[in-house]
């Protein structure tokens, strides 16, 4: 760089003095911070104005004799670098999210100590969230974080950081997250929610109630506020109030599918399984591929005496999701006893087994289904497992239940 070089970028001529290229320089930096300035050339800029007064600072005060780096090269540099990011930023909104990490790979490999390093960590951090990989999507929050802990957005980070910590069940370490994104923007809406969910999660029904009024609050149309409030409404008990905002959010978003299917679990556990299963209809017509739209609606067939229609659904339940053995277990339960389909129950029993082999209940169930049978023996080792599985787990309902069983009948 030269001195002709610096000034022109600072807008000046040659012959201005190094005081009026300060304030040449302070007006520039306002001007493409890029914690103000959006802009894709706003770093670039932001780097080469930095560059020329310091130049000019070296230069006038005689302090250095060193070259700075090729401004050109670092500009290529940047502009690669920026190219990388916006790719893995584009993979991100397309769902891509493996990709959007390669990208976001590439980025920070080509400059490290970019002004922008912060934003692709936070970016590739909520790709790796959006993936399942909690522990290293906190690696890249923590990065983003300590990098520009002055950064008058880091509750971006803040907020993403608190959803992976409540996803690993570090529920107060997320409140932390939450409490502090929500004291640098106090209108963030999103931070209510997340830390509504933790609280949620906790059972702290009220609490979180409070956090999701909040975040409606400040955004009267978010849909999936309303869905949450109205779960955590259903756990402190509240029905008709859970009910009231699954239909806000519904109004709101008429094909969210997920309002449907919580509308609908509401109403099973209120006892009107006909309407329940009219809300199963639709969120199974708005996404036909999620088991747990069918496994509901089943429990709700059952409970109207609808065995056979029920069975049907918890077979599309189990092709969905083959490896779940509560959906064998129901479907055992009701070819065993409404049905006496006893030896087509066992398989189910057995299936369930295989997938989860230390729970009590199937065992239960199992035995049951093998003493109507005459299989005796079979019965009274199921009968002793269960009872095993129960005493260890704690469950006192259980193994009274086990008990009044084997005292009947033996």
């Amino acid at each position: 760089m030269t001195s002709e070089r610096a000034y022109e970028i600072l807008g000046l001529d040659s012959n201005s003095t190094p005081d009026e290229a300060h304030t040449a320089y302070k007006e520039l930096a306002k001007i493409y911070h890029p914690d103000k300035n959006t802009a894709a050339n706003a770093t670039v800029m932001f780097r080469l104005i930095q560059d020329a007064w310091q130049y000019i600072q070296d230069t006038s005060e005689e302090e250095s004799t060193q070259p700075l780096e090729d401004v050109e090269t670092y500009i290529d540099q940047e502009n690669a670098m920026l190219e990388q990011a916006n790719q893995g930023d584009t993979m991100l909104d397309q769902e891509e999210y493996e990709a959007a990490v390669v990208y976001y790979d590439k980025a920070l490999a080509l400059s490290p100590a970019s002004p922008i390093a912060h934003v692709v960590y936070s970016q590739r951090g909520t790709a790796k969230y959006l993936l399942g990989q909690y522990e290293t999507a906190i690696s890249d929050f923590d990065e983003a974080l300590r990098l520009k802990p002055d950064y008058q957005h880091s509750y971006i980070p803040l907020y993403r950081r608190g959803m992976v910590k409540s996803a690993i069940r570090e529920y107060f370490a997320a409140i932390a997250d939450f409490d502090e994104a929500l004291r640098l923007k106090p209108d963030y809406s999103i931070a209510y929610f997340g830390r509504g969910m933790a609280k949620y999660d906790m059972s702290q029904y009220v609490a979180s109630i409070s956090d999701f009024d909040k975040a409606i609050r400040l955004n009267p149309n978010y849909a999936l506020a309303y869905v949450q409030r109205g779960r955590a409404k259903v756990g402190n008990g509240d029905y008709f109030a859970a009910i009231s905002d699954y239909d806000t959010a519904l109004r709101l978003e008429p094909d969210n599918a997920i309002a449907y299917y919580y509308r609908g679990s509401a109403k099973i556990d209120m006892d009107q399984y006909r309407a329940a299963i009219s809300d199963f209809d639709e969120a199974i017509r708005l996404d036909p591929y999620y088991a747990r739209f069918y496994s509901l609606r089943g429990l709700a067939k059952r409970n109207l005496e609808e065995y056979f229609a029920a069975i049907i659904d918890f077979d599309k339940a189990i092709h969905l999701v083959p490896d779940y053995a509560p959906y064998y277990v129901f479907r055992g339960q009701i070819k065993a006893f409404p049905l006496k389909r006893y030896e087509a129950a066992i398989m189910d029993y057995d299936e369930a087994i295989r997938l989860e082999p230390d729970d009590a209940d199937t065992y239960f169930y199992r035995a049951k289904a093998k003493g109507i049978l005459g299989r005796v023996w079979e019965e009274k080792r199921d009968l002793q497992t269960a009872l095993k599985l129960a005493e260890l787990s704690g469950d006192d309902e259980l193994i009274a239940e086990i008990e009044s069983w084997i005292r009947e009948f033996y």
